[in-house]
């Protein structure tokens, strides 16, 4: 199964160039799922694709636009998936896989460093605050579902095994924290960042996944620039294909 996540950066629902432009990359990728951050409800990816989960409204998201948007592949048997913490930030699917073991997939928006969404918290903080919030959901869904794995997609604004200019040295800590306590890895991070082995500034977008699975060991990314050049979004998306370990 092939997921993908990539922040849309306020992308528009019609036809316009650049709606089309980022349409035209996503029908390129074939992903069986798609985290769309900083998208909108009404935005259809490509054809052949069925909206299966969206974030709250958010005060902080304009013209109607979601923090979170989760499609999926017509023929992928998924349904919505409830989360209780963050709904703002936060959506999710379960993945029904016959015989094998369920797939929770959710979407996630974590604060950057300027992040002014909190007032009462800043920074590495308001990371951390959001993250134990939001793992856990994560541990509350998997423990409901008996042998259900794990992915966490989307728009960390963190680096992770290395610094940068969005996330903090606080929020890096809390991040390997959770994914020790709850025995994930991140598939694109650290040793394994697509971004920083092709010698850019490290990937701020990640996957996460249970230890059930694992990928094929190909983190795909585009576009294959940097720095980027704003035709499309200022992220770049990255995909992963995930199998049974």
């Amino acid at each position: 199964m092939r997921v993908a996540t990539w922040n849309l950066e306020h992308v528009r629902p019609g036809n316009g160039a650049r709606t089309q432009r980022i349409r035209d990359a996503i029908d390129g990728i074939a992903a069986d799922v798609w985290v769309l951050t900083e998208s909108h409800p009404d935005f259809v990816p490509a054809p052949g694709y069925v909206r299966h989960a969206v974030s709250a409204e958010a005060p902080d998201r304009r013209s109607g636009g979601r923090w979170v948007v989760i499609w999926v592949r017509t023929g992928v048997d998924a349904s919505p998936l409830a989360v209780t913490s963050e709904p703002e930030r936060m959506a999710a699917i379960q993945v029904h896989r016959g015989t094998r073991r369920p797939l929770l997939v959710f979407g996630t928006v974590l604060p950057w460093r300027g992040d002014g969404r909190r007032r009462e918290v800043r920074g590495g903080q308001a990371f951390a605050h959001s993250l134990r919030l939001q793992a856990t959901d994560w541990a509350s869904a998997r423990a409901g579902v008996p042998g259900a794995e794990l992915c966490i997609a989307g728009d960390f604004n963190q680096e992770l095994g290395a610094d940068g200019p969005v996330g903090t040295r606080v929020g890096q800590s809390a991040l390997e924290e959770t994914l020790e306590r709850l025995d994930l890895e991140c598939v694109t991070g650290g040793i394994r960042d697509p971004l920083l082995s092709r010698g850019w500034r490290a990937s701020i977008d990640h996957i996460l996944i249970s230890r059930g699975i694992r990928t094929d060991g190909t983190v795909e990314i585009w576009p294959e620039q940097f720095p980027l050049s704003g035709m499309l979004s200022d992220h770049h998306g990255v995909c992963v294909r995930v199998v049974d370990a």
